[in-house]
């Protein structure tokens, strides 16, 4: 039996970081290993299963992993709760209700969206990140391997997968989004063993939670560097 398996975190209901997805907006205590918490916070972007991943795995373990594996520019600087803190307090409030209403360069000077003050990391560190995972060099290969399938089971079809509609291609990935950006990070994988690292980062004008546009520009993106890197020479 894994460790995974064995340890079990306690969600109470209070106190949980907001969200639109899974366990942030349960509203009953529940137990779930961490194996499936990891799930949660990649494949539907739970902010509440993060915070409690965060918590086990300790911030500080995530960067010091980082830079073994010669990450320099990619740094966590706190979990959701953390990034959700310095919002309200930039913002004077105590809530985060009504938040795309707010005045845009108020939003724009938010510590949580300053690349100095929050949690960052690059296009060419990630996709080289996503590189290790699929070499089986970030981590043994058991680990690679179950990072890699909790990544293929992402649920959303919007953005990266999008690009890439045919069957025959798998598409693993994680969106990042916090107000006008839209990111995503992934591998496409086709049929013939070709395998791609991808990491598309967007920056919206308009600011509003549902952007249809914005987020099919990252599977067109990523489907022209793609098929440009596939075209015969």
């Amino acid at each position: 039996m894994s460790e995974a398996d064995e340890i079990r975190s306690l969600f109470k209901a209070a106190g949980r970081s907001p969200g639109p997805f899974g366990m942030s907006v349960m509203q009953d205590a529940a137990t779930m290993s961490l194996r499936d918490l990891a799930w949660l916070m990649i494949g539907i972007s739970d902010n509440a299963a993060t915070d409690v991943i965060c918590d086990y795995v300790g911030i500080d373990n995530v960067n010091e992993t980082l830079r073994d594996l010669g990450l320099r520019e990619t740094t966590l600087i706190g979990a959701c709760r953390d990034l959700f803190a310095t919002i309200m307090e930039d913002l004077g409030t105590d809530s985060l209700d009504g938040l795309v209403r707010s005045a845009p360069e108020a939003l724009d000077g938010l510590r949580a969206v300053d690349p100095r003050l929050t949690n960052r990391g690059t296009a060419r560190e990630l996709t080289r990140l996503l590189t290790l995972i699929w070499s089986d060099a970030a981590a043994p290969p058991d680990c690679c391997q179950q990072v890699r399938r909790i990544l293929g089971l992402q649920v959303w079809p919007h953005r990266l997968s999008s690009g890439f509609p045919e069957d025959a291609i798998k598409v693993s990935g994680k969106t990042g989004t916090l107000l006008r950006w839209r990111n995503e990070v992934g591998v496409v994988e086709y049929p013939d063993h070709g395998r791609y690292a991808l990491a598309v980062f967007t920056k919206s004008r308009r600011l509003t939670e549902k952007h249809p546009a914005a987020d099919a520009v990252i599977g067109r993106a990523a489907r022209l560097a793609v098929d440009r890197l596939r075209r015969p020479m």
